[in-house]
């Protein structure tokens, strides 16, 4: 999928912001370029919401204490936040080329350990969009 040159330079400010930070840029820009190219812009907020609610729960988890009956609740939400963000993918990949499509399906959408810590490294790029958005306001 080629990225627009205004998505480019929103993927390169953010990633100034932020110090150079993000793991996922090339996929976040394809998730903006589309939002962009066929006006989604609920669907991209939506994205970056639900994305940024999985990033501060993993990081909640993993400051919790392990075995402990306090995190069954942070697992499950952030088992149903990744069904959601999987969801909203799904939506998102019926505008994109095969090739996007068949990435995100392997990256993102199958069933593994790998798929879950890429979700996690995507949504530590919208929780920072997402902070940054917020900054701006």
């Amino acid at each position: 999928m080629e990225i627009s040159k205004d998505t480019s330079e929103v993927i390169k400010f953010l990633d100034e912001v932020t110090g150079r930070s993000l793991r996922k840029a090339g996929d976040l820009a394809i998730i903006l370029e589309t939002g962009a190219c066929y006006g989604m812009d609920e669907l991209v907020n939506d994205i970056i919401f639900t994305g940024s609610a999985i990033w501060n729960i993993s990081v909640s988890l993993k400051r919790a204490s392990h075995g402990s009956d306090d995190i069954k609740p942070l697992e499950n939400e952030i088992f149903n936040s990744v069904n959601e963000l999987r969801s909203y993918f799904i939506e998102l990949l019926l505008y994109t080329d095969e090739e996007t499509n068949k990435r995100f399906r392997e990256i993102y959408l199958i069933d593994s350990f790998g798929a879950m810590k890429n979700i996690i490294d995507l949504s530590h790029d919208l929780a920072e969009l997402k902070n940054v958005q917020n900054t701006l306001k």
